[in-house]
């Protein structure tokens, strides 16, 4: 509750859900929905993982604003959950106030971003580059949707080698640099 006795932040985890997240704590993913509710504040999901890659709920949060305070205030309750145990993956978007907040409150986990987040980004990118050297989006969706064939050929790739071989293509395809490095 703020001085005004409005409340700004909320934090719901059910029993069993802890239970879950004690016994699956190796990779956490953690997304927030922007105000998308009718007090206008970000609804943030806590997603544990299971060993055979199910997906379980462990907490929902609405919190004032995404940045690092909030979030500071979100992770202090889940490490509350965990106790003495913490997540070897934290897997998020790019949310400002989380990115580097994650690192000082878990700093022996690693924090990687989502890549349904990144391929989004890619697009989004693509399509605003591709659009402005064709005529309107009409044109410039076959195109996009060529070159995130090619993007999705990189970043899937099961060995580094291939990894390596797809990105060279990509970039010579495209005329892509900065990408990974390069």
């Amino acid at each position: 509750m703020d001085d005004r006795n409005v409340l700004t932040h909320l934090f719901l985890s059910h029993p069993k859900s802890i239970v879950m997240l004690r016994a699956w704590h190796h990779v956490i993913v953690i997304d927030a929905t922007y105000k998308t509710n009718k007090y206008d504040m970000p609804w943030v999901e806590i997603v544990g993982m299971t060993l055979v890659g199910l997906n379980f709920v462990n907490s929902s949060t609405i919190v004032y604003d995404e940045m690092k305070e909030s979030y500071q205030w979100l992770l202090t309750h889940l490490q509350h959950l965990l106790g003495p145990i913490v997540p070897d993956v934290f897997v998020s978007d790019k949310a400002g106030g989380l990115v580097g907040t994650v690192g000082v409150m878990f700093p022996s986990s690693t924090h990687i971003l989502c890549l349904w987040h990144i391929d989004r980004n890619v697009r989004a990118k693509c399509l605003a580059e591709v659009r402005t050297t064709h005529c309107g989006i009409d044109a410039a969706k076959p195109t996009v949707d060529h070159i995130m064939v090619s993007w999705q050929r990189a970043v899937y790739a099961l060995i580094e080698e291939d990894m390596d071989t797809t990105l060279d293509n990509f970039r010579r395809s495209w005329g892509v640099q900065g990408v990974f490095g390069s």
